[in-house]
């Protein structure tokens, strides 16, 4: 359950970074948020 926390902590803060990018230079930071939410999903349930 920790680890997990842990996990989501981390998820989370960087999806704040990559919101902040996003702002700055929209479209490059908008096709590397796609699947590295693919990917976070992925971890969050298996």
């Amino acid at each position: 359950m920790e680890l997990n926390k842990e996990l989501n902590k981390t998820a989370t803060e960087s999806k704040s970074k990559l919101a902040a990018t996003i702002k700055e230079n929209n479209k490059p930071a908008f096709w590397f948020l796609i699947p590295s939410l693919l990917i976070l999903t992925l971890f969050t349930f298996y």
